[in-house]
């Protein structure tokens, strides 16, 4: 398959997980649109130097987190919360009851998460938002399969520990 049909596969395969991605990192859509077009432009550009055995997911995630980074360094949103936990709340059975506690819920997870340490937080969302694999999050983040679990796991006890806080 001609390099540019393949890499149009690879954008239509990828495109509304990254977007997704950029968008709970930023918990703007605006941004995600820049980061997501950012993103492939890049991707564009260096996919020719691809091997072709290469994990294109991770490899996307990897050029989308670098943006990411990039687009809080500029913009200095540093202390903005990067998951949009509120953007997953919707009403399972009609009960208003019930969905008011689920956003109360999400808000507090929202105040918990934004505590995390960048590389928990991004950790976490890859692993548990994303459902990605702890090597592709490994390799996103450029760091061994070990650490990449340590993070999880230092990030999942951080918010564990702190919503029984926002609890009491």
């Amino acid at each position: 398959m001609p390099g540019k049909a393949r890499f149009a596969e690879i954008l239509e395969s990828y495109q509304k997980e990254i977007y997704r991605y950029a968008f709970r990192m930023t918990g703007n859509p605006e941004d995600a649109a820049d980061l997501l077009q950012d993103t492939f432009l890049r991707a564009f550009r260096a996919f020719p130097r691809l091997p072709k055995d290469a994990n294109h997911r991770a490899w996307l995630y990897r050029i989308a987190h670098r943006q990411i980074l990039n687009h809080f360094r500029s913009e200095r949103l540093r202390g903005t919360s990067p998951i949009d936990v509120a953007a997953d709340v919707h009403d399972a059975n009609g009960h208003p009851d019930d969905l008011s506690e689920t956003r109360r819920l999400a808000r507090a997870l929202g105040r918990v998460v934004r505590d995390l340490t960048p590389r928990q937080r991004t950790a976490l969302l890859l692993k548990k938002y994303e459902g990605l694999p702890y090597r592709d999050v490994a390799e996103i983040l450029g760091m061994s399969q070990e650490n990449a679990r340590a993070q999880v796991y230092q990030a999942m006890k951080k918010v564990r520990n702190g919503l029984k806080r926002e609890e009491s």
